[in-house]
């Protein structure tokens, strides 16, 4: 699960919250039931509004495995962290 919302995660990297140089880590937990998500909410905040949000919206639009047939139609709750890292500058760059 962790793996399907970060691999999303710089899609949804606010540009204001990049140009501030702004990263963290926010956890969002979210309800898990037969390939869908709901109940989504920030529990750590990253520090940074934006950064939270965006998270939020990570867990939304993330691509999930499929569920193991013995978990069909039973409810799980999932805490993932986001990670927000800026990439370092490139050493090539001028």
């Amino acid at each position: 699960m962790r793996q399907a919302v970060q691999a999303v995660a710089d899609d949804v990297y606010p540009p204001g919250a990049a140009n501030a140089h702004e990263s963290g880590a926010p956890q969002i937990s979210f309800t898990y039931l037969d390939g869908a998500v709901s109940d989504i909410a920030v529990a750590r905040s990253s520090g940074y509004p934006l950064l939270d949000a965006a998270a939020m919206q990570a867990v939304r639009i993330a691509h999930y495995p499929p569920e193991p047939a013995d978990f069909h139609g039973q409810a799980e709750r999932i805490t993932v962290a986001v990670i927000f890292q800026l990439a370092a500058p490139s050493v090539d760059a001028d």
